[in-house]
């Protein structure tokens, strides 16, 4: 009898176990989803974390005018995360119209703009080529440690005569990408070489007078060969010995001075306040930040 009353409750409380769930409203397998907080992180959750502690997502091609098709900022997009990971560093592209209000020009707002807390996040420096379409002016910046990799004396005057020619054609796909290949370039330099790129590393004297020694071969030959096909020429020592002396006579020689005049016109000054950045200029680092930008 026991043992019939110990079966009964046993599959009571089975029958109870099963039916459960449908009477609250949710199966076991929702329930271990529910309850499965010991589960690895995925990447959209950790996303999601860091908005919600107010991190700002790094932006690596900023271009409110569209003046970059689509495709070339996601491929560019791409490359500088790669570039920003492999060396510790923020590169990136910001395209506006007009300065915001109350910058005093684009050389301050850019280097405002490179070292503020949501873009300056790299460890070994950030960078920024800024561009306002309305004045059609741009300013390469850069930011903290940034300026000991590439410096405003010869790397970022590089990157500025790599970029202004495509962005005066308005091919700013062309542009964007010659300035990411222009800083993958220095920056690659000064980590297999422990020093800041410079142009004029690049010039070899051996080269330079492998050069000199071909042409003047080649030159040599050249002119050897065009003379020797010379056959109505003869060879004099002085230029006089190719007159003919009895065919003109000199009978009279004269020499008369009338007067000179001299007008002075004094030299204009230009203005010292003019503001002419036409062109691109370096402006030193100064601080933590340097760069250099101009007109185009």
């Amino acid at each position: 009898m026991m043992k019939l009353i110990k079966r009964f409750f046993a599959l009571f409380a089975l029958l109870a176990f099963l039916t459960a769930p449908a009477v609250f409203g949710f199966s076991v397998t929702e329930a271990a989803k529910t309850a499965d907080w010991g589960a690895a992180p995925t990447q959209k959750n950790m996303q999601k974390n860091a908005v919600r502690l107010g991190e700002e997502p790094l932006v690596y091609v900023e271009d409110g005018l569209y003046l970059i098709s689509k495709a070339k900022q996601e491929e560019l997009t791409k490359r500088l995360e790669a570039i920003n990971a492999k060396y510790g560093v923020h590169v990136g592209i910001h395209i506006v119209k007009n300065l915001p209000p109350g910058a005093k020009n684009i050389e301050t707002e850019a280097r405002r703009f490179v070292e503020s807390g949501s873009y300056n996040q790299g460890v070994n420096g950030s960078m920024v080529l800024y561009v306002t379409m309305g004045s059609r002016k741009y300013y390469v910046a850069t930011g903290n440690y940034m300026n000991k990799r590439i410096t405003s004396a010869t790397g970022i005057p590089y990157i500025c005569d790599e970029i202004v020619p495509a962005m005066k054609d308005n091919e700013f796909d062309r542009a964007a990408e010659l300035f990411v290949d222009a800083a993958e370039k220095e920056l690659q330099y000064y980590e297999e070489e422990g020093k800041p790129y410079d142009p004029a590393d690049d010039f070899s004297f051996l080269a330079a007078a492998l050069a000199l020694v071909c042409s003047g071969l080649v030159g040599f030959c050249v002119c050897g060969g065009l003379i020797s096909q010379m056959s109505n020429v003869g060879f004099a020592e002085h230029a006089d010995e190719y007159l003919n002396r009895d065919s003109f006579e000199l009978t009279a020689s004269e020499d008369t001075y009338l007067y000179t005049t001299t007008t002075v016109v004094p030299k204009s000054r230009g203005n010292d306040d003019d503001d002419d950045d036409s062109g691109s200029s370096s402006s030193g680092d100064s601080g933590s930040s340097g760069g250099g930008g101009g007109s185009f």
